[in-house]
């Protein structure tokens, strides 16, 4: 029976952590970690355009990650015979 309390916590806890998720203060300062601001080598404009750059590489490369795992990127090769 403890094993069964100890679950009823630990899913309470887990909960408790979803339903907070980033509208603690801690959460906030995780999301907007980088200021929109100037720094010593760019300029604001630079930095905003440097994110979105970011941002929309690692979405095309999350894209081909997928296409990867899924074989979705080419026919597959676990036949021996052609397949279009």
């Amino acid at each position: 029976m403890q094993w069964v309390a100890r679950l009823g916590i630990v899913g309470l806890v887990v909960a408790a952590a979803c339903t907070a998720g980033c509208s603690t203060r801690a959460g906030q300062l995780w999301v907007h970690s980088h200021r929109n601001d100037e720094t010593l080598t760019m300029t604001r404009e630079e930095h905003n355009q440097a994110v979105i750059r970011i941002a929309d590489h690692d979405r095309r490369a999350l894209i081909d990650d997928l296409d990867f795992v899924f074989m979705t990127d080419r026919p597959s090769r676990l036949t021996r015979w052609p397949s279009r």
